[in-house]
């Protein structure tokens, strides 16, 4: 909406946006934007009314777990992808939590030297 009113302006005035104009111009594309229809349609669209549970598929509700290494326990998200999220290798942020201690002891010298 604002997008279209700062083309909008510039085209039919050739103005630019500054911050003397930007208020007026962010005002009335709030103004459009929080009309009654798209609200209406941006809770229909969500599912939250009338309440629709197909609305948002599960696959977008997984929680990010592309760092966890889960080799002895599955979580319950775990449980939603078929066989899991796995990151191969070491757990990446203990090797950086050792990395940090042995940095902040003082032993920063003997890591520049390996």
């Amino acid at each position: 909406m604002y997008d279209s009113l700062c083309h909008r302006l510039m085209r039919q005035t050739s103005a630019v946006i500054t911050r003397y104009n930007v208020c007026e111009v962010a005002s009335k594309a709030y103004m459009k934007s929080m009309s009654a229809e798209n609200l209406t349609s941006s809770f229909r669209r969500a599912g939250i009314y009338p309440y629709n549970e197909d609305a948002v598929p599960g696959q977008c509700l997984i929680p990010a777990e592309v760092f966890q290494h889960t080799e002895t326990e599955t979580s319950d998200s775990q449980k939603t992808v078929e066989g899991g999220i796995h990151v191969d290798g070491v757990d990446m942020f203990a090797q950086k939590e050792r990395t940090l201690k042995k940095t902040k002891s003082g032993n920063w010298l003997k890591l520049e030297i390996q």
